[in-house]
């Protein structure tokens, strides 16, 4: 496999449709627009697709291990199907980015957000792209309910095209790390 594709979130009905699940929604739009079907995979800790992006060999992943231990299943892909760290994308919601604002970087620090810590610590190295999508800062209050709150109002009306347009950013990232390969 070329490439693998990593949408954070967190298990289970009560964390459907909230901030911290972003990740599974572009991962789920991903595997809906490139027709790769998603299967439990109790051996890799997760939801597992492999398939075909922009024609290069993708796998796609959402970890059932909780964001904080998020790094579990992503090693455990990455060890087995032999992706190079530089090969993986982490896709994020990230709160110190306004809502809808989209910001991908080839390597970096996990800027506070557990689930990317966990990752950088299983993979050993920060050398992994990301892409975080702004969910806003909590105006007041606990940082965890934000969070762990769903979408309301205007951004649950935007939501359908802000999870389009990271899976169009991922779709693109994917054609240029191939295009890069084969220069």
């Amino acid at each position: 496999m070329d490439f693998l594709i990593v949408g954070l979130g967190n298990p289970g009905v009560p964390y459907d449709n909230t901030r911290h699940n972003l990740g599974f929604m572009i991962a789920d739009k991903l595997a809906e627009r490139n027709a790769i079907v998603m299967r439990k995979e109790p051996s890799f800790k997760g939801v597992l697709g492999k398939g075909k992006i922009g024609g290069h060999d993708c796998l796609l992943l959402k970890p059932m291990t909780f964001m904080n231990h998020s790094g579990d299943a992503v090693v455990l892909v990455q060890r087995y199907y032999q992706v190079l760290p530089h090969n993986i994308l982490v896709v994020s919601d990230e709160v110190a980015l306004p809502y809808g604002k989209l910001r991908l970087s080839e390597k970096g620090s996990c800027g506070g957000h557990r689930g990317l810590e966990s990752v950088e610590m299983r993979l050993g190295t920060q050398y992994y792209a990301r892409l975080r999508i702004g969910v806003g800062d909590r105006e007041e209050g606990d940082l965890a309910d934000h969070v762990l709150g769903k979408f309301q109002g205007e951004e649950l009306a935007n939501l359908p095209t802000l999870i389009e347009q990271a899976a169009v950013a991922v779709e693109a990232w994917v054609a240029k790390k191939e295009q890069n390969k084969e220069s």
